[in-house]
């Protein structure tokens, strides 16, 4: 398959590709390097970022493309304070450790820091932290991973 997912509604910018999560089939990013240098010279990428530029480019050379909104739930969409107690995926963005944490601690309240020196004693017993965790499983989580396996094996 050749394909990519669009993450988020249009952007006031036209972007429907947000960099957060970027999911593509092999035969997209196959696609994308054939067409690198043609992207290079028809698709202005000096004002964007790469996330944005990804998106032109795909469209431009053609690739086809669906729509998966339950992918990111990205503040700078919506520009209002994102929960991660819903049913996303991936959330943006969390650019320190603290909002990190929240976020992690909306997910998973039981969670051990990772920081911890019991966490730590815990990977190093060759535990996997994640037995060490009193993890509340939702779709998104899982979405992720089979839409990254789904993807890289295509």
């Amino acid at each position: 398959w050749n394909m990519y997912m669009q993450n988020t509604l249009a952007d006031r910018y036209g972007n429907f590709l947000h960099g957060p999560i970027e999911v593509l089939s092999k035969k997209a990013v196959d696609s994308y390097r054939d067409g690198a240098e043609r992207c290079k010279e028809e698709v202005n990428m000096w004002d964007k970022g790469e996330d944005w530029y990804l998106f032109l480019c795909l469209e431009h050379l053609g690739v086809p493309h669906v729509r998966e909104l339950r992918l990111l739930n990205d503040h700078y969409w919506a520009s209002v304070y994102t929960p991660c107690n819903t049913p996303f995926a991936t959330f943006h963005p969390f650019k320190d450790k603290d909002t990190w944490q929240r976020c992690l601690r909306e997910v998973c309240p039981m969670v051990l820091n990772p920081w911890t020196s019991q966490a730590m004693a815990a990977y190093k017993q060759e535990t996997p932290v994640i037995a060490s965790i009193d993890v509340r499983w939702r779709w998104p989580a899982l979405a992720a991973v089979a839409a990254v396996s789904l993807a890289s094996s295509l």
